[in-house]
């Protein structure tokens, strides 16, 4: 990968940013790459010397490097905790490899915990999916070990929090620290994901990959605002436009305005989108729009 500096950041900033490639190995996959699309990670290893991203662009990674080594650095020497420890498994012909931030004794089992530096607006209506099938594969590479873990949460610290909006919207994250609980998978659905996560990665390597689903695409349905003429606010969001325009026709000063959908991982967090066949023909099928696009004024008119 090739890190660009569009933004002339100090060179120490630019260095620290600019993580060095792990080496690729045949038959090897970690818990973090297992639980990605296939087909990112197949393009990746594809266009690994073909790919760039900005330095700017990576400096929220860099802060949550440096949280997870301090924390780990605080973890070491306390009683009846593991932080920091990487494990590994064979599952069908693969070694899956996995490094959880802590795990602490509780009583007979063990409570494993892992550290997200995130926006607050991601927990919002709890944790990613992507989360709780990393935390329960980890699980599971523990419990091949012998040990038993009864346990799972995320600690998820709000980057982005403000005191001051806690104080007068009841409805924002009243603390910037929060503690999810996240369900455990019995050990038959933790090796079934696992097992079906490698069989369509090992496939991904020859170039049968399934496209990015919607979920992992994190598309962001069409919506058609019902506008009223002098305001900013939507009256109210449809996502059947003929709904949005019966509502408008009812009423006096109100438009619909069309709020396009967008695939924002596409859009805006993939690295391999300009070698992705599936991102290239979804462009390619979108005439150019602008960003709101009026379908009727006042239809009662």
């Amino acid at each position: 990968m090739k890190i660009t500096n569009h933004l002339n950041l100090p060179e120490p900033l630019v260095r620290a940013v600019t993580r060095h490639p792990r080496q690729h190995r045949p038959n090897v996959i970690s818990v973090t790459e297992l639980i990605q699309p296939p087909q990112i990670r197949a393009l990746t290893l594809a266009h690994g010397s073909e790919i760039s991203e900005d330095a700017s662009d990576r400096i929220w990674a860099l802060l949550g490097t440096l949280l997870h080594g301090v924390l780990e650095r605080n973890a070491k020497g306390l009683k009846d905790t593991i932080a920091e420890e990487t494990l590994e498994a064979d599952v069908l012909g693969w070694k899956v490899i996995g490094h959880y931030d802590l795990s602490e004794m509780v009583l007979d089992g063990e409570t494993l915990t892992d550290w997200k530096l995130t926006s607050v607006w991601a927990v919002k209506d709890g944790i990613k999916a992507e989360w709780e099938q990393q935390l329960n594969c980890y699980a599971q590479l523990i419990r091949l070990t012998g040990r038993y873990v009864d346990q799972l949460q995320i600690v998820a610290i709000g980057r982005d929090w403000s005191k001051s909006k806690a104080q007068f919207d009841p409805s924002y994250p009243q603390q910037q620290v929060q503690i999810f609980s996240v369900p455990l998978w019995t050990p038959e659905q933790a090796t079934e994901f696992l097992e079906e996560r490698v069989a369509l990665h090992q496939e991904a390597m020859k170039g049968n990959y399934p496209e990015c689903t919607p979920q992992e695409r994190w598309a962001r349905e069409t919506e058609w605002a019902v506008m009223k003429k002098g305001q900013k606010k939507a009256v109210k969001l449809y996502l059947n436009q003929d709904l949005a325009m019966r509502h408008a026709a009812g009423g006096k000063d109100l438009s619909v305005v069309e709020r396009r959908g967008v695939s924002v991982r596409c859009e805006s967090y993939c690295a391999v989108a300009p070698f992705c066949k599936q991102y290239q023909e979804s462009k390619s099928l979108i005439k150019p729009l602008a960003a709101s696009l009026e379908l009727i004024k006042n239809k009662a008119a």
